[in-house]
């Protein structure tokens, strides 16, 4: 297994999805670190918004468990981030 660590990015205050952030769309585990802010970041599917989704509060993160990749990988472009302006994530996978 490999472990990849992605440049921290900044907030936009618009959802993405995490494989723009990660260049690849699958991936056998992922965890997203919220880095720095005020706010709270979001994680879910492209319905979130800053009050629907999972929160993720400065300095706390979301961890997916481990996946058989053959089986059932994490679609990273179904998977949406969405962080406040100017606040800063972390995201580390695994292919």
């Amino acid at each position: 297994m490999q472990i990849t660590s992605v440049v921290d990015f900044t907030g936009d205050g618009t959802a993405h999805p995490l494989s723009d952030y990660a260049g690849i769309v699958a991936a056998t585990w992922f965890q997203l670190t919220y880095v720095t802010g005020s706010g709270t970041a979001r994680i879910g599917d492209k319905n979130i918004t800053s009050t629907r989704g999972i929160p993720i509060a400065a300095g706390n993160a979301q961890f997916a468990p481990p996946v058989a990749q053959a089986y059932n990988p994490y679609e990273l472009e179904k998977i949406y981030v969405l962080v406040t302006t100017g606040d800063k994530v972390s995201l580390g996978f695994a292919i």
